[in-house]
């Protein structure tokens, strides 16, 4: 897990980093899940749901 947020994307080449390792990791089969911080600080609940739906969709049945 990453927590960094666009304070910490100040060059477009952090955030060009980023998506680079994003595109890596979704050739092993990893997702990038982005969350605002916004919303991981006034929103925990509804980030758990999202986090949730989406591993749920994405095991096997």
């Amino acid at each position: 897990m990453e927590l960094d947020g666009r304070a910490y994307h100040a060059a477009p080449e952090q955030w060009e980093r980023d998506i680079g390792r994003d595109v890596e990791l979704a050739t092993l089969g990893w997702q990038t899940i982005r969350l605002s911080h916004a919303r991981l600080t006034r929103d925990v609940p509804g980030c758990r749901r999202d986090v949730l739906a989406v591993l749920r969709s994405r095991t096997p049945r």
